[in-house]
């Protein structure tokens, strides 16, 4: 008779749990943004407007979710080496779902961080990142200062998707 008893709670709170999980999703109408090669451009031509009205040069890559390279710009005024680490930020972002800053900041008091492969922790490679926690790729900016180097890849990102970001 116990086991009877215990059977028939363990299935109503699975099924309990069940409704629980489906009736908390969200069914929008609304499709979700997705990084293709217009949103890609829409980011680079942003960047490249930020970095011309603050009078730099840089380099801007846009990845997927995977590190994939879906668009660039290297301006004329950069030097070469800026166009690999704006690819290496953008990567790393895109990967990890977290802006360079953050592994920058890591690496101050932990050093192990400079020992992870292909992780860049320099300040200006931004996650794409979706308020549901779905990052969509990332954005790698170098060739100025850091800090400038972020808030142009903001500025790309807000441009392709406004209002869909995290912070």
């Amino acid at each position: 008779m116990l086991f009877v008893n215990l059977r028939f709670i363990v299935s109503r709170v699975i099924w309990a749990q069940t409704l629980l999980f489906f009736g908390s999703l969200s069914f929008s109408h609304e499709p979700l943004p997705i990084l293709d090669a217009r949103a890609a451009k829409t980011i680079v031509s942003a960047c490249e407007e930020f970095a011309k009205s603050h009078d730099i040069g840089v380099a801007i890559a846009v990845v997927d979710q995977g590190g994939n390279l879906l668009a660039f710009l290297k301006m004329n005024n950069v030097v070469a080496g800026a166009a690999k680490i704006a690819r290496w930020k953008a990567s790393t972002s895109a990967l990890y779902g977290l802006p360079t800053k953050s592994f920058q900041d890591m690496a101050e008091k932990e050093q192990y961080i400079y020992s992870i492969p292909d992780l860049a922790p320099i300040e200006g490679g931004e996650p794409i990142a979706l308020f549901k926690g779905v990052v969509l790729g990332g954005v790698g900016v170098s060739g100025a200062v850091s800090k400038l180097d972020a808030a142009c890849a903001r500025v790309g990102i807000e441009a392709a998707f406004p209002a869909k970001i995290v912070p």
